[in-house]
This record gives structure tokens, sequence and C-alpha cells, in this order.
């Protein structure tokens, strides 16, 4: 978009990009100054990538505003001022704080992985649970945690049906801290697409699932155990 001011600040021109995205017409610019679009605006400052908010129709929209030097238009001194639509990257942004914070402050283990499953992110869960550092972990695929058993993102199975699928995939794993204790934990990998469709991050949410997988085992045992009591009872029966 491309407004044209006078020294009084006020909008004398402006090309049809302007005229949609900041909601104004040309035959109403009488009515319109570069304050009343942007609070705080100063014509006699020079504008580098100045951020500004304002609101069209009820819906809060953002912008990058830059200018050109001085000039001159019919007699009249004026700026030229250059306004980028930055709406979708400010709301981004704003998405991407508060995945942060979540993944900052869940007890989860959380990772994100490059397209090759290779690891270039770990929260403080994933810290907490396991015992390794970013730095110990950064550019594998996870195998320190099995200690060199092909699963997770090293499992090629699974790897190659995330990127013919494009789809989450959950499952079971057995894991090792860095002090050399086991835990389970319950996996999903979940591929995050670029704008052609094709994968370009994989976020891995791991939760320990140790206490149930105990519980599991501790059940089957005692169904095993009732299995042999009742063919006990039954061999004593018969004989």
């Amino acid at each position: 978009a491309i407004l044209l001011a006078d020294r009084q600040s006020r909008i004398i021109q402006v090309n049809k990009a302007a005229e949609n995205l900041l909601g104004i017409h040309s035959k109403d610019l009488n009515h319109w100054t570069i304050q009343k679009l942007f609070k705080g605006y100063n014509f006699s400052d020079n504008y580098i990538d100045s951020e500004y908010d304002f609101s069209l129709h009820g819906e809060m929209k953002f912008v990058s505003i830059s200018q050109s030097a001085v000039i001159e238009h019919k007699d009249e001194i004026g700026k030229i001022i250059i306004i980028r639509d930055i709406t979708e990257r400010k709301k981004n942004e704003e998405e991407i704080r508060k995945l942060s914070l979540i993944a900052s402050r869940t007890d989860n283990a959380i990772i994100i992985a490059d397209n090759h499953g290779k690891i270039e992110w770990v929260n403080d869960g994933f810290i907490k649970l396991t015992g390794y550092s970013l730095s110990e972990v950064a550019g594998t695929s996870g195998e320190i945690l099995r200690k060199g058993i092909q699963t997770g993102f090293s499992n090629f199975e699974i790897y190659n049906r995330i990127l013919k699928n494009k789809q989450s995939v959950s499952y079971e794993v057995k894991n090792y801290t860095k002090s050399g204790s086991e835990y389970w934990a319950a996996t999903t990998l979940t591929p995050i697409l670029d704008t052609n469709g094709n994968v370009s991050k994989i976020i891995a949410i791991d939760s320990d699932i140790s206490e149930r997988k105990l519980f599991e085992e501790e059940i089957t045992k005692a169904k095993e155990k009732a299995e042999r009591s009742e063919k006990v009872k039954e061999r004593f029966l018969a004989n």
C-alpha cells in the first residue's frame, strides 16, 4: 500500500492497495490524516519498518511503515509512505509465543525434529524426564534414549509412514534416562507441513506411562497366577 501525505500529514493520494488494506477511499481523503490512521505517527521522523496496529471493520490489523525522502507534489511538500500488511506474521508470532509458553510449562517431553527426523529442539519437560540436554541429543534421532534400539524417529517404517500419509503416528516405547533407568513413553509424532504440503518438521510428544505399564504388568502376573491356580485345582479335582 502506498500513500502520499503533505507536511501536515494529510493524505493526498493513495493507491488501490492502500484503499483495500486501510479501508479508506480516494474520494474521502480530505477526512484522513496519518495520525488518524496510526496513533503516535510523527511526520518529521524517519520511519523504517515501524509497526502499527489499527482496527478495520472490528478486526485488528498490523502494518509495517517505511517512508521515502521528502518530495514535492503540485507545489506541496510531502512524503511517500509505503505500508506492508504484516497481520498474518503478527498472528503467527503470537501463536508461536503461546505454543512456546505451553511447551515450556508442560511436564510432557516435547521434541522438534527436522524432516529427516534429526532433533533440533527439546523443552524442559524432556530434560527433566530423560536427564539429557539439547546439546547431547541435537542432530540425533533419539537413539540415545533407546540404547541404539531402532525405534521412534529411527524406526524406518514409522518415519516413512509419516512422510507418506502426512498424519500423526502414536506408539509406546521403552526408553532409558541418562542415568540408565528405564521408563515407558507414549509417543505421538505429528508432521508439520510447509506451504507446498511437504513435511518440514516433526513434533514428538512423550508422556511418561511407566506407572501404567507397571500396573498392567502386575495385572498380567496376577491373572497368570490365578490361571495357574485354577489349573492346579482342576487337576486335583480330576485326580
